[in-house]
């Protein structure tokens, strides 16, 4: 979508004879896979046929980059690993997102977001130490490893253009985990957890470090807190009307180095006074004292704040075969190449034969490969 989005063409290629409202085991009859996909061509073609696997290749001969994500079995056994596909076109950027990696112990276990997300610790770290695993309904795993896919293909075009070579990129969903949270890899020699969670002490269990850094609740709802530094502590602590916290030993080396034994003792005392308040009251307080922090607020009031109305974060796009609808629009702003939302992807396919034609497929060819079953019929499309 980022891609299409800033100007790339991008070709979706799957299985013909899949259900039109389910490709790949997606639901494609919903404006969140509309959305993923807009900008986007769709190629309705069976690859795993000779015939169809030879149109293939003409297409990857006119391409610049191909991205995959089955597991490294998979792929070979598709003819669509990196030595194949090179072997068409040396020029190509191969670009692989297995779940795991293309080699290792966990290489050929197929897995999605979850399972990846589950095994990296970020559920676990969400519940916090003591409590159970918290699932985390944002597919953190998928949009940093799409975000890093592009990165990295951005990166290997640019050096293509020094070396006139293709390249292979690896970017399994492992580590999209990794690097949408790299301080949690963080270690000492004297402390090989540094950032793990130590003792669970609330459900809201991921302020144990700083716990006045995080959520809390008033009298009409809740509030993020941001003291996260000294600075901040010490303007907190006089917002509060507590300004003798920062001399009680209990809590020395605020706000990130409090004695674990005194994190909880901190959270408890600041836990009421917030409590005894309205947000408006704190949030006005809070900035009085030049303390970062902010009122929780759901989806809706989100996206129906001024600040993303006026940056035009949401916009509009039309698809007769779902409806109208409100979608994240272009989140980077370049004042000489802005981009442009693409139309809605194509879910029946329509753009099939045309591809090919651009190939030089001539009408004969393509009666025969849909005849054949390798792509659907002209009337279809």
């Amino acid at each position: 979508m980022l891609m299409a989005d800033m100007g790339a063409e991008i070709i979706r290629i799957y299985l013909p004879y899949q259900s039109e409202s389910n490709i790949d085991g997606i639901d494609t009859n919903n404006q969140i896979w509309e959305q993923w996909n807009r900008g986007q061509r769709s190629l309705e073609l069976d690859y795993t046929q000779k015939t169809g696997f030879n149109a293939l290749k003409e297409l990857i001969k006119s391409s610049d980059v191909i991205i995959e994500d089955w597991v490294p079995s998979k792929a070979k056994s598709l003819h669509m690993d990196f030595e194949t596909i090179q072997g068409i076109n040396s020029n190509l950027l191969y670009c692989a997102m297995p779940p795991f990696g293309e080699s290792g112990p966990l290489s050929d276990i197929p897995a999605d977001d979850g399972v990846v997300s589950t095994i990296a610790g970020i559920h676990g770290d969400q519940g916090g130490k003591g409590f159970p695993p918290m699932y985390v309904k944002i597919p953190f795993v998928s949009y940093g490893t799409a975000f890093l896919a592009s990165f990295a293909i951005t990166t290997a075009l640019f050096e293509r253009e020094s070396s006139n070579m293709g390249q292979k990129i690896e970017v399994p969903l492992y580590f999209g985990a990794i690097g949408m949270r790299p301080q949690y890899t963080i270690v000492t020699n004297n402390d090989s957890s540094l950032y793990s969670q130590s003792t669970a002490i609330t459900s809201n269990s991921h302020q144990i470090r700083n716990p006045v850094y995080g959520l809390y609740e008033c009298s009409d709802g809740w509030i993020f807190v941001a003291a996260g530094n000294e600075i901040f502590w010490e303007k907190f602590c006089s917002a509060i009307k507590i300004p003798e916290l920062t001399q009680d030993k209990r809590f020395f080396g605020a706000p990130w180095n409090i004695p674990s034994e005194n994190q909880g003792t901190l959270h408890e005392i600041i836990k009421p006074i917030l409590k005894s308040k309205n947000k408006a009251y704190w949030l006005k307080e809070l900035s009085d004292a030049d303390v970062p922090s902010a009122p929780a607020s759901d989806r809706s009031e989100f996206l129906t704040h001024p600040q993303v109305i006026h940056n035009e974060i949401l916009v509009e796009n039309n698809n007769p075969q779902i409806d109208a609808t409100h979608q994240f629009g272009i989140p980077i702003k370049m004042s000489k190449t802005p981009g442009e939302i693409g139309k809605p992807i194509d879910i029946k396919s329509k753009d099939t034969w045309d591809i090919l034609r651009s190939l030089k497929f001539t009408k004969g060819q393509l009666s025969e490969m849909a005849a054949n079953k390798i792509i659907p019929t002209e009337n279809a499309t």
